[in-house]
């Protein structure tokens, strides 16, 4: 059974991707000749177009994406990687509603509502810890294989 407040989320980001009242005056624009039939045929044959193209690439970056984090999980080994696998499965089980108002309150609370403060200062904190834990494992790297790098110090067994 479908649960409501799934479809409605699902529901709404649809309507917010597909945008029917910015696409109406244009659909309008590009079928003034034409018989209400072949505008109905139209609009009917656009939509199923549209929703085909975004089903399509719904599963495939699902489906890829997916790949990629086990493939990751699955066949490197970097220090964090146990933490890192727990937050990841984390994420998957907290729902975005659970966490919407402790983020809004935060927010609030550092004074970064109506600024651009939590699209610019985040991402870029994200990238730093990143590229930190990226540093950190290929300075551990080098140390655990005498100097050189992991690849090289098994290509040679």
């Amino acid at each position: 059974m479908i649960d409501v407040e799934v479809f409605v989320s699902a529901l709404v980001t649809l309507l917010v991707i597909i945008d029917p009242p910015g696409c109406a005056p244009i659909f309008a624009s590009l079928t003034p000749h034409a018989s209400p039939a072949q505008r109905r045929a139209m609009a009917v044959r656009a939509t199923l177009v549209a929703a085909g193209i975004l089903l399509f690439f719904a599963v495939l970056g699902g489906t890829l994406s997916s790949a990629f984090v086990a493939f990751g999980f699955a066949r490197l080994r970097f220090p964090g990687r146990d933490l890192l696998f727990l937050i990841l499965l984390g994420t998957m089980m907290i729902p975005f509603h659970v966490t919407l108002i402790p983020t809004f309150v935060l927010y609030k609370f550092l004074k970064w509502l109506d600024t651009f403060k939590p699209f610019t200062v985040v991402p870029s904190a994200i990238a730093r810890a990143t590229n930190a834990l990226v540093r950190d494992s290929w300075r551990r790297s080098d140390t655990l294989s005498a100097g050189q790098p992991r690849w090289q110090s098994r290509s040679k067994l």
